[in-house]
Parts: C-alpha cells; sequence; structure tokens
C-alpha cells in the first residue's frame, strides 16, 4: 500500500539542516511541523519574490526547504488522487465498522491516454489519526460479477492519502478544499471488460488491517457482499 504524505502536515525532520531552523520559527506550538498556513506564511516570507502562495507554489516550497527528491514526491503526488476523486463519481454503496464507515464508489478517466477506472474507498467517517497510526495494509479484490471469496481475482495495492485541506485561488482570493481519506487505485477499462468476460460486470470488495487485525470491506458490511460495476460502465467512449 503506497502512502501519501499529508499536505497539511510537513514534517520539518524531512527539511534541510539549516532551513529547518528556519521553519521552527513557523512551527507554532513546537509541534515538529508545519500547517499548510504555516508553510504559505514560510513561503511568501524567506522566499525572495514570492508574493504569494497556492497549490503550484507546493514543489518550489519543498524545493527551497530542502525535502529530497524522493520524500518530495511523496507529497506532490497526491494530486493524482486529488485529480481522480473528483472522476470517481458513481456511488457503488456503504461499509461500516465500530469504529468508522464509508462508501465505494467508481468512475471514468485517463490515465496517461488510456480510459481507465477509478476504484475508490472513502473512509470519511474514520478518524485520520486513528487511521495515520493503525493502517498497516490495504487490498482491493477485483473479479467477474458475483466472484466468490478470493476465486481468481486481481489483488491490486491501492494508496492511502488521509484526510487533507488544499488551498486554490479564486477571483474572491484563497479558498480551502478538505478531501476525507481516500483507498484509491485504478485500472484499464479494456482489461476489466477481459476480466468481466461473460458475466456483465465486475465485483470488488477490500481489505483494511488495521492494528495488526484484518477487516473486509464488504457491500453494506454483509460476508461475501461485493460492490458490483455492470459491464455498460466498462465500454469505451471514444476517443480522449
Amino acid at each position: 500500500m503506497k502512502r501519501y504524505s499529508h499536505t497539511s502536515r510537513f514534517s520539518i525532520s524531512h527539511f534541510d539542516a539549516n532551513k529547518a531552523k528556519v521553519a521552527k520559527k513557523y512551527d507554532i506550538g513546537d509541534k515538529g511541523y508545519l500547517t499548510d498556513s504555516e508553510l504559505a506564511k514560510l513561503y511568501v516570507t524567506e522566499v525572495h519574490g514570492a508574493e504569494s502562495y497556492g497549490p503550484d507554489d507546493l514543489n518550489d516550497a519543498l524545493t527551497f526547504l530542502g525535502v529530497s527528491t524522493q520524500i518530495r514526491a511523496m507529497y506532490t503526488d497526491l494530486w493524482s488522487v486529488i485529480s481522480y476523486y473528483g472522476a470517481a463519481n458513481t456511488w457503488r454503496g456503504n461499509f461500516r465498522f465500530n469504529f468508522g464507515c464509508g462508501n465505494a464508489r467508481t468512475g471514468r478517466t485517463y490515465v496517461s491516454s488510456v480510459e481507465s477506472m477509478v476504484f475508490e474507498f472513502v473512509l470519511d467517517l474514520f478518524s485520520t489519526d486513528f487511521l495515520v497510526e493503525n493502517l498497516d495494509d490495504a487490498a482491493l479484490f477485483v473479479g467477474p460479477k458475483d466472484f466468490q471469496g478470493q476465486a481468481s481475482p486481481w489483488n491490486v495495492d491501492p494508496g492511502y492519502s488521509s484526510r487533507t485541506k488544499i488551498w486554490y485561488w479564486s477571483r474572491s482570493g484563497l479558498y480551502p478544499v478538505i478531501y476525507p481519506n481516500l483507498l484509491q487505485c485504478t485500472a484499464t477499462l479494456d482489461s476489466l471488460r477481459t476480466l468481466a468476460g461473460t458475466s456483465g460486470g465486475v465485483s470488488f470488495y477490500g481489505m483494511l488491517v488495521l492494528g495488526g487485525v484484518t477487516y473486509w470491506v464488504n457491500n453494506e458490511s454483509q460476508p461475501y457482499a461485493n460492490f458490483f460495476v455492470p459491464i455498460s460502465d466498462l465500454q469505451s467512449s471514444g476517443t480522449p
């Protein structure tokens, strides 16, 4: 399971040693990280020529702070998750546990110019701190319609994005949009149609490993009740 770094918490330990000293001046409460608003204030104050701060400045801000390329990607790669979040606009069912609940969604998009489907578990009624501290692993299983258990499905490794706030510009100024905790992955429509065969579509369910305990993500939390995508939703729309 890939983890995307929280873009509302920028760990000072990721910064160059000299820039870390600068960053600590903006760390209100000595938390050990900068919030998005604290990073924005540092950027416009410390970076020569910077008059404002927005989402497009994130990479420049992290470069200024000496964050390594690998770690910087953990923050900036979150943009792919955010962009696909809006594409997953078809509700497929709900799930619930005694510690949280959410819903499953799918949607169509283009990934590297290839028509694809987004699979998404929206963990919007889960505590973010609980997930960050306890989510050890996750998986998505996709197979032909009504497949049971793990009989010949795909085992897909989703990415986890914790609840995060992204700042956007508008004519009236800077405004925030909060995105929920997400587990997300994509697959090409061609491969999904092949997987569906003559069954009439594909079914899917999920797995969460929290604190070493495995939980199955099923439709309405009923055992073996998979979420379903009909074959009509897997047909190509043509050109991008």
